[in-house]
């Protein structure tokens, strides 16, 4: 796979290491000057993003350059994938012992609630306490990098 593109940022390496059972990834700047194969032209120049899942859902620019051999991506794996432990379901809700909070869609799929403008007071993170039980509840301002719902 070429590195064009993909060098970018790191969400193409974190979907390679997530596909062989790692935690994260991380791309490297490294050059394969043995490199003597042309590259995968499905792949093509891909750069990813946060929501994607797979290499083929990354954005594609151009064709494979099979000029630059020496640019044949790179990257380091490393730790266990993040898997969600729920501490706390009601009827609507739950949420993991993190912290992270997800809500039962009317197809009965549970998906993560987006923090864009539940960020900007506690009357949301109130509705989901109430909904397991508690009192009360605040939010906080994390972003869960794990996420890939």
């Amino acid at each position: 796979m070429t590195s064009h593109y993909f060098w970018d940022n790191n969400y193409g390496a974190t979907i390679v290491c997530r596909d062989m059972g790692y935690g994260k990834g991380v791309r490297s700047h490294k050059r394969n000057h043995n490199n003597r194969e042309n590259f995968d032209t499905e792949t093509g120049n891909r750069r990813c993003a946060s929501g994607n899942d797979n290499i083929l859902q990354c954005r594609k620019y151009g064709g494979p350059n099979q000029n630059d051999k020496s640019a044949h991506a790179h990257v380091t794996c490393s730790g266990k994938p993040w898997v969600p432990v729920y501490k706390k379901t009601g009827k609507e809700f739950r949420m993991t012992t993190e912290g992270w909070v997800e809500r039962r869609g009317k197809d009965n799929v549970w998906r993560p609630i987006s923090s864009h403008y539940f960020w900007d007071n506690n009357y949301g993170a109130q509705l989901v306490c109430r909904d397991m039980g508690y009192a009360t509840g605040t939010r906080t301002r994390t972003r869960n990098h794990n996420n890939r719902k």
